[in-house]
């Protein structure tokens, strides 16, 4: 309990002092979820026998470009969105899917540690890429003068011939500001 209430309380503390960068360079890990119809989006004639739509993985945002309400950058990631598994005529089939991802990136500022995202880019899978649109919100905790840590609540929107995707989850990270 005396751990906890700690921890809170220096996670207040922290959120008390005003942070200034938005010009940044940014490391996440995150984890969630992977919406979709797992039997549609897989597309093999068969039934499933198991499937996990648990997703997790990392990116990096830059943002060279900053003024007082905004700031615009890029990101580029790594995904892992699903696992499935289906027997054909002769043997059990497993997939593990996952993606790199490209994004152009806008972060929006209403107050100096809330901050807004949208993102248009693309995932590209094994032999395919689709359209996704990433939105997110978060909140930064400064820790030193030029460095944060931001937690962000994000969702993509991937846009795929056989079913749409969405991928809700928490993100992480470590921001350096200049």
């Amino acid at each position: 309990m005396k751990k906890t209430a700690a921890i809170l309380c220096f996670l207040i503390v922290l959120s008390c002092v005003p942070t200034s960068a938005q010009r940044s360079v940014e490391a996440y890990g995150f984890i969630g979820y992977t919406g979709v119809n797992v039997e549609d989006w897989a597309g093999t004639g068969f039934p499933l026998r198991e499937y996990d739509q648990f997703n997790s993985g990392y990116y990096l945002q830059v943002f060279p470009y900053a003024n007082e309400l905004f700031s615009v950058g890029l990101e580029y990631g790594y995904s892992y969105l699903l696992y499935y598994t289906f027997f054909n005529e002769f043997t059990t089939v497993e997939r593990n899917v996952d993606a790199t991802r490209l994004l152009a990136m806008i972060r929006l500022f209403p107050q100096e540690k809330i901050f807004f995202e949208g993102g248009l880019g693309y995932y590209f899978f094994d032999g395919f890429s689709d359209f996704t649109v990433g939105l997110a919100a978060g909140y930064r905790f400064k820790v030193l003068e030029s460095l944060s840590i931001p937690i962000k609540f994000r969702n993509n929107f991937i846009f795929d011939s056989a079913a749409n995707i969405i991928q809700p989850g928490i993100d992480i990270g470590v921001a350096y500001g200049f």
